[in-house]
């Protein structure tokens, strides 16, 4: 897995097909949606290890910065930052860039320079 295009195309902004495609393609949830050390609500976030790197995904339920809508983001991480990336970067993002963090666009998958956020739907219920 060099991205998220086996995924990204056929999300729709919907919780149920995001997660039957994670599980599919061998994500594991690592962290749910619990209260931050600073304030608000962590991401809930799923991870597969990949060589030397995870590949992310963060589910924002509350939104955050400047979005307040539910969304995702697509990342990938040196493995070794594990602990870095799931409980001392939050939304940093000039913290997350010094860890190595990369992005990928939620629509095609394919690598970001920028962080766009796509709206999620919670029809998992």
């Amino acid at each position: 897995m060099r991205d998220f295009t086996s995924i990204a195309p056929h999300v729709g902004g919907s919780l149920r097909r995001l997660e039957e495609l994670l599980r599919a393609q061998g994500f594991r949830q690592s962290e749910g949606l619990s209260p931050s050390l600073t304030g608000g609500y962590s991401s809930e976030t799923w991870l597969r290890r990949e060589g030397s790197e995870f590949f992310a995904v963060r589910i924002d339920w509350l939104g955050h910065g400047h979005t307040s809508r539910p969304h995702y983001h697509f990342e990938a991480f040196p493995a070794e930052r594990r602990f870095d990336y799931e409980h001392a970067l939050g939304i940093d993002s000039a913290r997350r860039r010094s860890i190595g963090v990369r992005r990928f666009d939620p629509f095609t998958g394919r690598p970001s320079t920028t962080d766009p956020h796509a709206t999620l739907v919670r029809d998992d219920k």
